[in-house]
């Protein structure tokens, strides 16, 4: 049986890989339901993700183990079909007035785009990706 991808936000992602202070019960459920998937990231999540090291002031040691640690995941780059999906996502979330569309959430709506252009489920806790147009949402 082949191995069914994820999209993880940045919040999940960094529960899951990066803060270590134990394990909640969100996230055990979302272990769960990642069992026998491929996690994998929006250049969104990655991009963000090495920014809190240097906005943070991380020591060297913290800083590898979260490259280390993102270079086992599966990144989804902006390619053609991530970029028109964006687009795409952009114009119908704005037609339809979702919270999505605003500038604000450029960053959730790249990580959106990119789970939607390959027909991935996305794992989230954000509010902001219920009810986006061509997103499934893992629950």
């Amino acid at each position: 049986m082949r191995s069914v991808p994820v999209v993880l936000d940045t919040d999940v992602w960094s529960h899951l890989f990066v803060r270590h202070r134990g394990k909640s019960e969100q996230e055990n459920r979302w272990r769960e339901l990642l069992l026998g998937r491929t996690v994998c990231i929006s250049a969104q999540t990655r991009a963000e993700l090495l920014a809190w090291p240097l906005i943070r002031d991380w020591g060297v040691s913290r800083r590898r183990s979260l490259e280390q640690q993102l270079d086992s995941t599966a990144t989804i780059l902006f390619d053609d079909l991530v970029i028109r999906s964006f687009a795409n996502l952009t114009a119908r979330a704005q037609a339809e007035g979702h919270a999505i569309g605003q500038k604000i959430h450029v960053a959730d709506r790249w990580v959106a785009a990119s789970a939607s252009a390959y027909s991935l489920p996305l794992l989230a806790v954000d509010g902001i990706y219920r009810d986006v147009p061509g997103l499934e949402l893992l629950s």
